[in-house]
C-alpha cells in the first residue's frame, strides 16, 4: 500500500488477501466468485488516489479487470477492449482514471489501448510499427505527457507519449532473446528496468 509501509496485498486463487503486519500474515480482503481456479494474476494501486486499485482475474480462459474505489471493500468489473486470456496493464501516475492495457496475443492493429475514464471507453494506440510483435510488459513513466513504455517478446522496447504520433524504439544493448516480465522506471538514475 502506497500509504502504509506495513500493508501489502496479494492474490491467491480467486481472492485478494491483505496483510497489515508487513507480510507476516494475510487475511482475505475480497473473494471474486466461487471458483477457486479463477486466479487473480495482477494487482495495482493508483498513486494518485490510493483508494483506487485494479485487479486482473482469469475466468473461463479470459482476463477480467476489476476496479475498486474503496481500497478493496467492493469491486466493479470494467469493460475491456478485447476478450483474451493474456493482458498487461499500467496505471497513470497523474490521473486516477487513466490506464493502458496491452494484449501479448493481440492481432496487428489491436495490441495496445488507453482509457482516460476508468475503462468506460478505450482509444486504440496500436500502429503498424508494432506489427508481428507481442507486448509482454507495459509501464507508465510519471512526469511525462502520458508517456508509456511497451516491452516486446524477443524484440525492442517502445516508447510513446501523448504528443508523439507513433511508437519509437528506445534503449540499446538489449539481449537478442528476452521474455519481459515487468518494466519499471528507475527515476533516481533516469533508467528503465526490464525484468526478463
Amino acid at each position: 500500500d502506497w500509504d502504509y509501509w506495513n500493508v501489502a496485498y496479494t492474490g491467491q486463487d480467486n481472492t485478494i488477501k491483505k496483510s497489515t503486519d508487513g507480510g507476516s500474515t494475510f487475511n482475505v480482503l475480497y473473494t471474486f466468485g466461487t471458483t477457486t481456479s479463477d486466479d487473480i494474476y495482477w494487482i495495482e494501486q493508483s498513486r494518485v488516489n490510493k483508494n483506487i486499485m485494479y485487479a486482473q482475474q482469469v475466468v473461463n480462459n479470459r482476463s477480467i479487470l476489476w476496479r475498486t474505489v474503496d481500497r478493496g471493500a467492493t469491486w466493479q468489473q470494467i469493460n475491456l477492449p478485447q476478450s483474451k486470456r493474456e493482458l498487461v496493464f499500467s496505471l497513470s501516475g497523474t490521473n486516477a482514471n487513466e490506464l493502458w492495457v496491452a494484449y501479448p496475443g493481440g492481432s496487428n492493429g489491436i495490441k495496445i489501448f488507453k482509457s482516460v475514464n476508468s475503462g468506460m471507453s478505450w482509444t486504440n494506440l496500436t500502429s503498424s510499427v508494432l506489427n508481428g510483435l507481442s507486448i509482454k510488459a507495459i509501464a507508465h513513466q510519471f512526469g511525462t505527457d502520458g508517456g508509456v513504455y511497451a516491452a516486446t517478446y524477443h524484440g525492442p522496447v517502445f516508447y510513446r507519449n501523448a504528443s508523439m504520433p507513433d511508437w519509437t524504439v528506445v534503449g540499446t544493448d538489449l539481449p537478442a532473446a528476452s521474455y519481459p516480465l515487468r518494466t519499471v522506471p528507475f527515476y533516481r538514475n533516469n533508467k528503465l528496468r526490464l525484468a526478463t
